[in-house]
């Protein structure tokens, strides 16, 4: 099943294959999750429980304050420049392309979070949260990809650029860049999505998610 009512997600039953865009708007990003099951029947009796192995099926990427972003600084905005955003996953695959990308290369989209977060000093900081989490197409980053964000300092603006291009967006990675005045670095990690419980066919039964 799949959120009817998300505009960004359709849905192929048949293959199955989910075909997605990631909006414009951070807020409207979603941690996309896909996950499925080994083949059951219906009419097996009893009816068997179903287990589901849930997958992170986008790339997170967040912000904190680096080792050398001194206090008073204000972060203005965050922009990922000339991204691809459209792509198809495909859910009935099996082996290394279970749950794969084919990612549509003939389309970019800019991305850009407007903050003012103003450092205190400390490193390791969040500057954005799971609300403003950037979620974004597995890839290749294209060769004109670019990071940008923008800072006010002493009265003055003044943008850090980042080439990105080449660089790659692992699905159900989780990237953390730490921002300093006058450098941008970055973390990776791997993400998690855990399942307690479970769910028969009748509806009965309960699933719980934590996501890691």
């Amino acid at each position: 099943p799949y959120y009817e009512a998300e505009p960004n997600i359709s849905f192929n039953p048949t293959l199955p294959i989910i075909t997605y865009s990631v909006p414009s708007d951070i807020a409207q990003q979603v941690d996309l999750l896909s996950a499925k099951s080994i083949p059951y029947f219906i009419y097996n009796k009893p009816k068997p429980i179903v287990s589901l192995m849930f997958n992170h099926a986008l790339t997170a990427i967040q912000f904190k304050t680096g080792s050398q972003l001194p206090s008073g600084i204000t972060i203005k905005s965050i922009s990922f420049k000339n991204i691809y955003f459209k792509g198809k996953h495909s859910l009935g695959t099996k082996g290394e392309n279970a749950h794969a990308w084919t990612v549509d290369q003939t389309q970019k989209r800019d991305f850009t979070l407007n903050l003012n977060y103003i450092s205190d000093g400390t490193a390791g900081k969040d500057i954005t949260t799971p609300n403003n989490t950037f979620f974004l197409l597995p890839q290749v980053l294209p060769s004109d990809a670019v990071l940008e964000v923008t800072m006010m300092i002493n009265g003055q603006l003044k943008t850090l650029k980042k080439a990105i291009n080449g660089k790659t967006w692992k699905q159900g990675e989780k990237i953390v860049y730490n921002l300093s005045s006058s450098k941008i670095t970055q973390e990776t990690f791997t993400l998690e999505a855990v399942t307690t419980g479970s769910a028969n066919y009748d509806g009965s039964g309960n699933i719980s998610y934590t996501v890691k």
